[in-house]
């Protein structure tokens, strides 16, 4: 006697797939209450990141440059091979290296005639090793030709913090140094022809570095928008306005930074930081 095997196939039932799509449906609901917009702004918050750390990198360009050099200070300890600049008002520029000692109550007269050459200051003897960063500039010199274009700082006599570019034709200069214009954009004749461009401070001031408030800046240290660029001082913990006369210690230069004006994906986010006066 024969047995023949039935086979048989079952398949969704409407009524089960009804259910499934409900089901399907009441989850899906809840996932997109459960994130809301980070599915369609999940690419946004990436592009916000990379903005950000924009930002980061030209602040951490302008602590760099800060850290370079430190200025000279009155009643410091400083240790033997350190490396400093004569303060901004100081009308001899250099670097000086300390042999190890504390620096007197007022800045000495910096000896800087040449390479070696040392400057007694409270218990440090401070060795001459070259130029400040600004005077890596060449300096103008009498009855010498100069090309246009060329670019060049004042005498330490005649410092002033500014560069100096040379426009219109070459030309060669007079036997005395002009009277610089500290003005940006103002110009002086020197000699016959030549005539001298003032095109801003020379770079190692961190403050005319960084740029003018509310102005767009495209230089070394990125592409930014100078927010605050002013120094400050706190007064029972509040911040108060310190203009460039108050030198002591405990004087901040206050930096916020966003981005351009003209940068098409602009946030309205900023980044500050405080540099303690050196």
């Amino acid at each position: 006697m024969k047995s023949y095997a039935v086979k048989t196939s079952r398949g969704f039932t409407l009524i089960e797939v009804i259910i499934t799509i409900v089901v399907l449906a009441f989850l899906a609901a809840m996932m997109a209450s459960y994130f809301g917009t980070s599915f369609y702004r999940s690419s946004s918050s990436i592009f916000n990141l990379k903005k950000s750390q924009e930002l980061y990198q030209i602040m951490e360009k302008i602590s760099a440059k800060y850290t370079e050099y430190p200025r000279w200070r009155k009643s410091t300890a400083y240790a033997s091979g350190m490396v400093i600049l004569a303060t901004a008002a100081s009308a001899n520029q250099g670097r000086f290296r300390s042999g190890g000692g504390t620096s007197g109550t007022a800045e000495p007269v910096w000896n800087n005639i040449s390479a070696g050459a040392t400057t007694t200051d409270g218990s440090i003897t401070w060795t001459y090793v070259g130029p400040s960063p600004e005077l890596a500039y060449r300096k103008w010199s009498p009855s010498t030709p100069y090309l246009a274009g060329t670019v060049i700082v004042p005498q330490i006599s005649h410092w002033n913090g500014f560069k100096y570019s040379s426009s219109g034709t070459s030309g060669t200069s007079g036997a005395t140094e002009p009277t610089w214009p500290t003005t940006v954009g103002g110009t002086v004749a020197d000699g016959a022809i030549l005539i001298w461009t003032n095109t801003g401070a020379v770079e190692t001031d961190l403050q005319s570095t960084i740029g003018t408030e509310g102005q767009d800046m495209d230089n070394s240290f990125g592409r930014y928008r100078v927010i605050d660029n002013h120094c400050i001082r706190f007064n029972a913990s509040v911040e108060a306005a310190c203009d460039t006369t108050c030198l002591e210690y405990g004087q901040y230069l206050k930096v916020t930074i966003g981005f351009r004006s003209d940068d098409s994906g602009r946030t309205a986010e900023t980044l500050t930081t405080l540099f303690v006066r050196r």
